[in-house]
């Protein structure tokens, strides 16, 4: 490894040298095993914005005063931009693992400047990007590729596709939450079926393009994605809690084989299901059947 990636002590804490302060970019990454509920508070520097990656699934509720920017389970891949001195209260339940970027407010500038955007269009902005958690995970592990330059190249791109992205904003007003207890009641009910986006809009009394439209409003991801999530939460609970075999605990879950269920479970955990099991499952593991799980939610400032 070139360098290894710095480590937050403190969540959005990190080690100011002059080193770092010289930089346009710097990383650092914020890992808590801890599975009790905790609170956090930091307040982004004063010439700097700061990008938050999730690389593991995580159940966060981010603030800003008395306003809730993101709430529920926040998947790989889900970014979150703080602007220059905002205040940002965390309330993290369970382990969490996130990469922060801190972009120096002249290279935001810039880089809107050349795209024709407003950079204020950033503040408060959350979206889902599965490539932002793939292109994360290669600045850790015992393989990565952590010279500064790597790093810079990883942030730009991220930061370029943030920018870019065109998260469904305003025109479209999201969910309401009796129609997304309807649809989460439906997938629970067929979470070993084949669900289709058709299905899903009925079960909120939508049409299909209303009822897209919609949802990713509400809750920052697309329908299908959101759906790929709840099985894979529904396998965590099957592998951890029950004495089962992986390729039952895929058909329950709703993939069609255990390489199915191995390979969409490695992109939302980063591991394998059979490690998950290793590190997950009590001594003595019920029998009893996983509860399912309520899914993200976003609330639009």
């Amino acid at each position: 490894m070139l360098n290894e990636l710095p480590r937050e002590s403190d969540w959005r804490c990190f080690r100011a040298d002059e080193d770092v302060l010289g930089r346009e970019i710097f990383v650092s990454r914020w890992l808590d095993e801890g599975s009790h509920p905790r609170c956090e508070a930091a307040v982004a520097p004063d010439d700097r914005w700061v990008l938050s990656v999730s690389l593991r699934t995580a159940r966060v509720r981010f603030k800003r005063g008395a306003l809730t920017l993101v709430e529920g389970r926040m998947p790989p891949g889900m970014l979150h931009v703080t602007g220059p001195g905002q205040t940002l209260q965390a309330d993290f339940v369970g382990p969490c693992d996130f990469l922060h970027f801190y972009l120096a407010a002249d290279f935001v500038a810039r880089r809107a400047a050349d795209l024709s955007r407003p950079a204020e269009s950033l503040h408060d902005l959350a979206m889902h990007d599965p490539l932002a958690a793939q292109l994360g995970r290669t600045l850790v592990g015992s393989d990565a590729l952590c010279g500064r330059a790597y790093q810079e190249g990883v942030a730009e791109t991220i930061f370029a596709r943030l920018f870019m992205a065109r998260p469904v904003r305003g025109t479209v007003n999201p969910l309401p939450k009796w129609r997304l207890r309807r649809v989460r009641e439906f997938v629970a009910e067929h979470i070993s079926e084949r669900i289709t986006l058709p299905e899903l809009a009925a079960a909120a009394g939508l049409s299909r393009m209303h009822f897209a439209a919609q949802f990713r409003a509400a809750s920052g991801l697309r329908p299908h994605h959101w759906v790929l999530q709840e099985r894979v939460e529904f396998a965590k609970a099957a592998i951890a809690e029950e004495n089962m075999p992986l390729a039952q605990v895929a058909l329950c879950a709703g993939f069609q084989t255990q390489s199915h269920l191995s390979t969409v479970f490695k992109r939302f955990t980063g591991d394998t299901p059979g490690e998950w099991r290793r590190q997950h499952r009590p001594a003595t593991a019920p029998r009893t059947r996983p509860a399912f799980r309520a899914g993200l939610e976003l609330r639009p400032s």
